[in-house]
């Protein structure tokens, strides 16, 4: 599955000009109604199954657009991420990431520790979190 969604994200970056010719202008309206058409089907997802397209906008990668794809209500609904040539023909679930980032630091920003029981020094080269 893995490979799968590599070669998948490839095939968008290519479409979307990655590396050669500029892309055209993304366009701004995303074709929301082909989007959760395909991934209903894809899904096998009753036509009675709330879907909604929201946030979409320029995504990091050039030429590309992204946004969330939400299915179900509620807070029970689920929002997958996704990631579409700017005429909407191809798409990529998932998320965008930049290699660039170490995903470690990213991980550790998200713990807080602030007011928790701790012992030893606050600056310690090594902390561990329990």
């Amino acid at each position: 599955m893995r490979v799968r969604s590599v070669v998948l994200l490839g095939a968008l970056l290519a479409a979307v000009g990655c590396g050669s010719a500029p892309a055209p202008a993304p366009s701004e309206s995303t074709n929301t109604d082909q989007l959760v058409k395909y991934y209903r089907k894809k899904n096998n997802l009753p036509p009675s199954a709330k879907m909604a397209v929201t946030g979409v906008h320029d995504s990091s990668i050039k030429g590309a657009r992204e946004g969330t794809l939400e299915v179900g209500e509620g807070p029970g609904a689920q929002k997958v991420t996704f990631l579409t040539s700017p005429d909407g023909q191809f798409v990529a679930f998932g998320t965008v990431e930049d290699v660039t980032v170490d995903p470690s630091k990213a991980v550790m920003a998200k713990i807080d520790l602030k007011n928790q029981p701790a012992k030893g020094p606050a600056d310690a080269k090594v902390t561990i979190v329990e």
